[in-house]
């Protein structure tokens, strides 16, 4: 039933010819929206605005489907998979379009979907990016993603790699469980998936237990270095606040 959706039908498109000289990736903003609530347009400001943050990132147009039940994972109908996947054909092609009106056609550019909700399963995740043709993140991935984009220093770059791992790491839990309910419903005994997707978990512990050593090196090595500073009598006021983010 594609009553369910609401389209925005003024795609956003950035008409610069700057992406002649760098690479962009044009996001579309999937929004869901509970049948009740009233708060679609900050949640839509908010999502951009995530998407903003990283650079070279933009979006170029928003989807927005009402969800029966906004905090399942299986919010999303065949139906408005299928409507989605419409939107952003055109999407594309009012694209192509502007980029042939400027002259301006690069093969630099990336499309990726964000499906604004906290976390999508590994099998949804699996199964939209099937049916829509382009990588899917969702809030979880695209934060990480603004944190890898802004890392600078060697402690920042670990800690989001095992940020990164860690999510790795839960997203086979999830398809090891998918996995399980098969067996139990088909009676099957393990096989090579089975075996592939541990080999997998043990390779992503391995790399897990080297980064936190180094991480562990790396900070012992930033305490040598600012125990070092105090002892010549650095000026405590200079130092650099350490902080805590909560949420």
């Amino acid at each position: 039933n594609f009553s369910m959706f609401a389209r925005l039908a003024n795609v956003r498109l950035a008409r610069s010819t700057s992406c002649l000289c760098r690479a962009y990736t044009n996001v579309i903003l999937v929004q869901p929206r509970a049948p009740l609530a009233n708060t679609i347009g900050a949640e839509i400001d908010e999502a951009v605005g995530l998407v903003h943050a990283i650079d070279g990132w933009r979006v170029l147009g928003t989807d927005i489907f009402t969800a029966k039940r906004p905090g399942s994972r299986s919010f999303l109908t065949k139906g408005q998979i299928a409507g989605t996947r419409r939107f952003l054909e055109n999407c594309r092609l009012n694209r192509r379009l502007v980029q042939k009106q400027e002259a301006s056609a690069s093969d630099e550019e990336e499309w990726v979907a964000f499906v604004n909700a906290p976390s999508l399963a590994p099998a949804q995740q699996r199964r939209l990016q099937d049916a829509w043709g382009m990588p899917v993140h969702d809030r979880f991935m695209l934060i990480l993603q603004i944190f890898k984009a802004r890392a600078s220093s060697r402690e920042a770059q670990l800690q989001v790699e095992l940020a990164e791992l860690g999510f790795a790491r839960s997203r086979m839990v999830d398809a090891d469980a998918g996995h399980a309910q098969q067996r139990g419903a088909t009676g099957a005994i393990s096989g090579a998936g089975e075996k592939a997707i541990e080999l997998r978990r043990r390779t992503l512990l391995s790399r897990e237990k080297r980064l936190r050593l180094e991480l562990a090196e790396v900070s012992r090595r930033k305490e040598r270095h600012e125990e070092s500073a105090r002892a010549r009598g650095a000026d405590s006021a200079r130092r650099l606040p350490k902080v805590a983010l909560v949420g």
